[in-house]
């Protein structure tokens, strides 16, 4: 009979047998391999067994991806299942089954044992599996072995097993069977009674003394006396007792018992298990019978060496033969000490596969520290021995062995010498036998883009270059080493997703991921280590974090880059992470506390910032940035359906079907409860809501109702934080203030979102001119005194048709003016007010109201030209969620940010650089032709009112803005103006 089973192949000696339950621990990304298998056939799993694999699911999704989660079971295999559990039909309930084979000395054997998988058990690191051996096969196929570790599985092979079936006795199978009973009963007896004399001998017994210092009999006694051996010796004395019918299944249950509970080699429990016929294995138990017999009658017969010891003690010189012998005994017992307890990496692979990525058996960092000092300098010394396997640089190795040779020298009491140990403690566990593992090989972009639409709404432009990233660093493979990829810098507000998305890449990659926090780092010594002499030393960050993930090839998030302390008595922050970042320099990068260079090319660095102005110019240079801006409400509501409240109902325990919102009422909650570029306050929103929602399930007595209404959102979130945000942006009259000298500005505040700013103005009677409030930095005062320049000089050079030009001169001359800007505490600066301010101004003096749904920024220079300005998607976004303004005022050359937002925003990475590339080219030639300058297309202008509802207007110099605001009802003519030289 013929079958194909999933295939484990077990290694270091390790067998199982058939009729005995064997449990095995794999990590729980190999146990998912193999179990989600059986998922293909449902009649094999039962519920429990069902749950716990979904529970492995969960796990193993928190920590890195296997390669190789998707395997699944061949119609062949099924049938396979379907035909043991038929054969096994001893029970109803079917299981699923899975062959071990076994590996040594370079060779897969050739039999194998069938075993029903009878139990799950997860723990914090293992996951470990019960297997009931039923049957013996033999493979039929060629089986490859090439992981370390103690296991390895293989896939599925197919295995030749004949069925159970009665077998004739004939009188001498039958005298051949009794004999070997009586024999097992034999050695069982003589187990019972050596275990008995082992454990009741007294010091003056001088014949038991010897025998204890024979390691024959302490590795006897130690094996017999487990109590699970133990209890087995006594299942096998019953199952003798009862063997008084010659039957085929109670001589192999018997023989396979005696096999298993008895201490015998690796090769003759292999001989055992590949006997194909019931003859062949009674020969092979009958062998191991005898062999057992003689260990205990001759090997462990202590009478001989009793008598030896005593003749010696007769002699002339005895006593002294007596010492000698027993100080060759304890030299040969330190030796066996010293060899027992030098790890053995000699079949061990100094890289670590990604089935064994969470074994520390398959990496030689698993040295078995402990607190004792001679364990601890044997550990060193081993790392010393084998540091030629490591990737450590030459001057690395030479300051280790010099350091190592210092270390034996010094007494294990000095300060200096715990200070040497704990250094090498840290060295040890710092993976270089990982680098030059290629991660990135095993990108596939497909699933990478499937992974950033899965986690990530919209920020398509943002993805694509996400993309094309991780394709630069899948080509490197494939280049010399010295090719270098670029790091990536995602600046963007709070909350659009910054550090998800690079623990996305970090998924993508497949590869470890560890974030640092920079915010508040004001210690150079916290990035490159403090150094060695030093009360209390650790490395930098950088070491800790590959520490952490026990390896060299992994994602690192430098959280917060701008965020970096200023220069101080520490030293700069800032300036040690330009090594780190650079990637000329970073394979040779120096922690303070480790002393050598290290090879970091591997790693890969991702910074995020909220304000990369805020990061200094070498820093910068050497980022590559990535911009992500905030949401607007539409794009919030989609992730709030997809992302936000399934999330929330899951945490807060709350069914899918019993919280129902509709995009109605979550664009109450964006514009009437929150203000940010970002989602964080909407999830706490949602989140507060569903809490609300589970008290009312509990405590309802049938009245419940799913929907959330308007009212319920008040009765959950309470009292909106702004009733209507155009109010507070609103120019009506307060009763004190008249409606001009007020002009709406666009700002882009510290963490990259976008804002409205109102600047005010009230005019008094006086000589002084404009004086200001409300925290102004001295770019905003320097376009300040450009305003009232250029107001002044508009008047003296330009007459305002319609109104009485001396009377605005005089009321230029004789009117003191106040400039305030709301939110006082709030410090603001900054270049774009610029245009603001001079309308602001020139409202005043005019006495005539700018439109309240007119904004406008961008910055001025004294001939009154309007600069283009940075920020505009995030002031655009800003305007937007006021509610109130219909209408900004932008640079003509800002028209080219626009068309970026606009091309990003289309589907598709080839059509939207085709729309691009149509649109600058396009922009170009309006910009060259002056008769063209405003005869564009308008779709990106179309596009930008219907996404934001916001018509935009472009200004080339300050007329423009008054023709734009004022609708062309304001006119001015030059007049002759003598400059005053």
């Amino acid at each position: 009979m013929s079958v194909c089973l999933p295939t484990l192949v077990l290694k270091e000696n390790i067998i199982q047998l058939p009729n005995v339950t064997f449990k095995i621990g794999l990590t729980p990304q190999d146990a998912l391999v193999i179990l989600q298998m059986y998922l293909e056939a449902p009649h094999c799993i039962s519920p429990r067994m069902k749950s716990l694999i979904d529970l492995l699911k969960e796990k193993v999704g928190c920590v890195a991806k296997h390669e190789d989660l998707t395997a699944k079971l061949s119609p062949v295999a099924m049938d396979s299942l379907v035909a043991i559990n038929k054969l096994l039909a001893a029970d109803e309930k079917e299981h699923p089954i899975l062959a071990t084979l076994f590996f040594n000395d370079s060779e897969v054997s050739k039999a194998g044992v069938l075993s029903k998988i009878c139990g799950i058990h997860l723990t914090p690191e293992l996951c470990i599996l019960d297997l009931k051996g039923e049957l013996v096969g033999f493979r039929n196929s060629k089986v490859t072995v090439t992981s370390p570790g103690k296991y390895q599985f293989v896939g599925e092979i197919y295995f030749e097993i004949t069925p159970i079936n009665k077998v004739e006795f004939d009188e001498t199978l039958i005298h051949t069977w009794a004999g070997i009973v009586e024999d097992i009963r034999a050695n069982i007896k003589i187990v019972l009674e050596f275990l008995k004399s082992f454990e009741t001998w007294k010091d003056d017994d001088l014949g038991n003394l010897l025998k204890r210092l024979d390691p024959l009999g302490e590795l006897m006694f130690l094996q017999f006396s487990e109590p699970t051996t133990m209890s087995n010796l006594v299942k096998l004395e019953g199952l003798t007792e009862n063997s008084s019918v010659v039957e085929y299944d109670s001589i192999l249950k018997i023989c396979d018992a005696y096999m298993s509970t008895f201490p015998f080699s690796y090769k003759q429990e292999l001989q055992y298990l590949s006997c194909e016929n019931l003859v062949a294995k009674l020969n092979t138990v009958s062998k191991c019978v005898k062999f057992m017999n003689m260990i205990f009658t001759k090997f462990l017969n202590i009478d001989h060496v009793y008598d030896s010891w005593n003749r010696l003690g007769r002699l002339k010189n005895g006593k002294v033969l007596q010492s000698r012998f027993i100080v060759d005994h304890l030299r040969s017992f330190k030796k066996f000490l010293e060899a027992a307890t030098k790890p053995q990496h000699s079949n061990r692979s100094l890289t670590r596969t990604k089935c064994s990525k969470n074994n520390n058996d398959s990496s030689p960092d698993n040295f078995n520290i402990n607190n004792d000092d001679d364990n601890d300098l044997k550990c060193i010394e081993d790392f010393i021995v084998n540091i030629d396997k490591f990737h450590i640089s030459e001057d690395g190795k030479t300051s280790l062995t010099k350091d190592y040779n210092r270390l034996r020298k010094m007494q294990s009491q000095s300060s200096e010498y715990q200070q040497l140990r704990n250094y090498f403690d840290i060295i040890m566990e710092i993976p270089f036998w990982t680098v030059g593992e290629k991660g990135q090989a095993n990108i596939d972009i497909n699933n990478t883009r499937k992974i950033l639409d899965r986690d990530h709404y919209g920020m398509e432009s943002v993805k694509e270059r996400i993309i094309q990233h991780l394709a630069v660093l899948k080509l490197t493979e494939n280049t010399p080493a010295d090719a270098k990829s670029p790091i990536l810098l995602l600046n963007g507000p709070p909350g659009v997703g910054k550090t998800s998305l690079a623990k996305s890449i970090a998924q993508c990659l497949n590869l470890e991921f560890q974030r640092i926090s920079l915010g508040g780092v004001n210690d150079f010594a916290d990035i490159k280590g403090h150094r060695r002499t030093y009360v209390g030393a650790i490395p930098g960050l950088v070491i800790q974090a590959i520490k952490r993930s026990k390896s060299m090839n992994l994602v690192i998030l430098l959280d917060e880059i701008d965020k970096v302390g200023v220069v101080n008595s520490k030293g700069n922050p800032a300036a040690a992470l330009l090594e780190l970042l650079d990637p000329e320099q970073n394979s040779s990068f120096t922690d303070h506390y480790v002393g050598f260079p290290i090879d970091l090319s591997k790693v890969v660095f991702i910074a995020t910032s909220n304000n990369k102005w805020e990061i200094s110019e070498p820093l910068l240079d050497r980022l590559e940035t990535v911009e992500l801006g905030g949401y607007k409400s539409n794009e919030k509501i989609a992730i709030a359906q997809q992302f936000l409240l399934p999330r929330q109902m899951k945490r807060n325990g709350v069914p899918r079907e019993q919280i129902r919102i509709c995009d109605v009422i979550l664009e109450l909650i964006v514009n009437g409860y929150t203000h940010e570029p970002g989602i964080r306050n909407l999830e706490r929103l949602i989140g507060q809501i569903c809490r609300a929602k589970a008290i009312e399930s509990v405590a309802s007595e049938g009245s419940y109702t799913s929907e959330i209404s308007k009212n319920d959102v008040i009765r959950y979130l309470g009292v909106p934080v702004k009733f209507s945000i155009s109010e507070e942006f609103s120019s009506d009259d307060s009763g004190i203030q008249e409606k001009y000298g007020l002009v709406n500005g666009l700002s882009y505040n510290s963490d990259g979102s976008g804002s409205l700013l109102k600047f005010e103005m009230i005019g008094i009677p006086g000589e002084k001119r404009i004086f200001s409030t409300g925290r102004l930095g001295n770019v905003l005062l320097e376009s300040c005194a450009i305003a009232e320049t250029l107001v002044e000089h508009l008047f003296y050079t330009h007459t305002f048709v319609g109104y009485d030009q001396k009377e605005l001169v005089r009321r230029l001359k004789e009117t003191s003016v106040h400039m305030h800007v709301p939110e006082g505490a709030i410090q603001k600066d900054g270049p774009s007010a610029g245009l603001t301010m001079t309308l602001c101004y020139l409202s005043l003096i005019l006495r005539r109201p700018v439109p309240s749904n007119i904004a406008l920024t961008g910055e001025i220079t004294l001939t009154a030209k309007a600069l283009p300005i940075g920020g505009l998607k995030e002031k655009l976004l800003g305007a937007s969620l006021t509610r109130s303004i219909t209408k900004v005022l932008v640079p003509r050359l800002n028209r080219q940010d626009l068309i970026e937002i606009y091309a990003d925003s289309i589907d598709g990475h080839a059509k939207s650089r085709e729309v691009l590339t149509k649109l600058v080219l396009d922009e170009e030639d309006c910009l060259l032709n002056k008769s063209r300058r405003y005869s564009f297309s308008d779709v990106v202008e179309s596009w930008i009112e219907k996404e934001y509802g916001i018509i935009v207007k472009y200004v080339d110099d300050f007329m423009g803005v008054i023709s734009e605001t004022w609708n062309g009802d304001v006119k001015l003519v030059r007049t002759v103006f003598k400059a005053n030289l």
